[in-house]
Formats: structure tokens, sequence, C-alpha cells
């Protein structure tokens, strides 16, 4: 269990919580991996933090790439956001994009509005996965000949040299309509989900509340039992005398 939040080396204030979700997110990610590891702030402050690195299957012009990222998982989550990167392999280039900047570091709307009790890992993966398909972090390194140009292979990042990932002009808006598409989607799925979270709070505060008002019943009526009881040998100890 040392890589997660429990573990002597990290402190976390929400350990439950973050371990819920990150096990969640592994459920459904095999290709990420746990791990502690020191991260360096801008001001030079070092700490120890568990971060999710791997890669996550991204669909692109009609296949599927691995991107590898790493999700650095702050102390105060999930009231902060996590810090992603994109983490190109050797034979990798970054292409930054608005979402990407030269280094690999990740900016989107759901981390810049992220907002405990609505956003969690697991979504944020979703919607990244989502504006990555719009726009392809990373291209390959390998330089292959130019006539005829290759086709990229499916579950590799990235195109050949000189061939930036992106959709082509005509695509664009179409592109963007299907990110937009896809976003509505995944929104409405997440307000269901809170949706049903919340109609179950109420049942399961409906069913306390019911067993609460059934157990002052039963009080009610033993101390009645017991009330007659006495009155009754009251009755009969007058009678004697």
């Amino acid at each position: 269990m040392g890589h997660y939040p429990q573990d002597r080396y990290i402190r976390y204030k929400n350990v439950d919580a973050t371990k819920r979700e990150v096990l969640n997110v592994l459920s459904q990610y095999a290709d990420l991996r746990p791990q502690s590891s020191r991260f360096v702030f801008n001001d030079g402050t070092k700490k120890q933090l568990l971060n999710l690195e791997g890669t996550i299957p991204v669909p692109y012009k009609g296949n599927n790439y691995n991107i590898p990222v790493c999700i650095w998982i702050l102390d105060t989550h999930p009231y902060n956001p996590p810090m992603v990167y994109v983490r190109p392999t050797p034979v990798m280039q970054i292409k930054p994009n608005q979402y990407v900047d030269a280094n690999g570091k990740v900016d989107f709307p759901y981390l810049s509005y992220w907002k405990h009790g609505s956003s969690d890992l697991f979504t944020m993966i979703q919607m990244l996965t989502v504006n990555f398909s719009e726009e392809c972090p990373v291209f390959s390194r390998v330089s292959l000949p130019q006539s005829p140009v290759p086709n990229p292979t499916p579950d590799q990042p990235g195109h050949v040299a000189g061939q930036p990932p992106y959709p082509t002009p005509g695509n664009s808006e179409a592109s963007a309509m299907a990110l937009l598409e896809k976003n509505i989607e995944l929104e409405s799925a997440r307000e269901k989900r809170l949706a049903a979270e919340a109609e179950e709070r109420k049942a399961r505060f409906q069913l306390e509340a019911e067993e609460r008002r059934f157990e002052m019943e039963e009080r009610k009526r033993r101390l009645d039992i017991e009330l007659e009881e006495r009155k009754a040998m009251l009755h009969l100890q007058i009678a004697k005398k």
C-alpha cells in the first residue's frame, strides 16, 4: 500500500476521498501507475506527492493513440485540482496547443473551474481525452520517407515528423462541434450522477428518519406501558389499605 496517500512519506489531508478517487481511476485506466515522487514547485518548495503516470487512450482521426501523461495529486485533494503534464517518450515531441504548453503542462477549463463536490479525477481524465482528441499534444520524431507518406500507426502517439496531428482546416468546425457535443454529453452524465447521488442521500436520510421515528414511538409505547403498570400497582396498594 506504499503507493497510496497513507504512505508514511506523504501527508494527505483527505486520505479516504483521495484513495477512493485514485482507485476508481486505476480500475478504468490500466496503463496508469500510482507512485510517490518529490514535486518541485515554482518557488523552489519541494513536496512528496502521489502521482499517476502512464498513458491514456485518445481517439484521433479514427485511430486510438496512447498519450503519455503524469497526473500530480495535491495533498489538499479533492479541494484543489491536480497538476497534469504530458510526458513524451524519447521518440516523441510535444506539439503545443491551446491545452498544452511547450513544457507539457496541461491547462483546460475543467481544471480552471475545478470545484470540490462536483469535480473528480475520473471525469477530469475523460474531459482531457476529449480535448486531446481535438488537438493531439504529441507527434513522432521518427523521420520516414516522404513519398509515399505513411499513415500513423494505431496505438502509437503522434504522426511522422513534419506532420503535426491537427485536424485539417475543412474539418476544424466539425471537430469543434464534436468536442462541444462530447463536453455537453459528459457534463450531462456528471449531472445525472450527482442527481442520483443526491437521491440516494435523500432516501438514506428518510430511512434514518423513519427508523428514529419508530424508535421514539417504541420508547413512548414502553413508557406508557410502564406508567400503566405503576398506576395499577398504586391502585392495588391503596385497595389493600
